[in-house]
């Protein structure tokens, strides 16, 4: 996970010139988040019924299954 963040870290250290819509060119540091949420805090923000799943189309009775579900 460090690598694949590196270079997120490194511009959250130094920032990085970015333009706006305006076409104005600013150094920008962007922030590095991470969050973790339970299967039902992920359905409260999601803002599905507590048996179906936040981030695929199935229903709770499908969760666990082999063949994985469609976005």
């Amino acid at each position: 996970m460090d690598e694949v963040v590196a270079p997120l870290k490194h511009v959250a250290l130094h920032g990085v010139a970015l333009m706006d819509a305006m076409g104005s060119i600013h150094h920008c540091y962007t922030l590095l988040i991470s969050y973790i949420a339970d299967l039902p805090e992920q359905q409260l923000i999601a803002g599905v019924a507590m048996s179906t799943s936040p981030v695929t189309i199935t229903e709770r009775s499908k969760f666990g299954d082999a063949k994985p579900a469609k976005p």
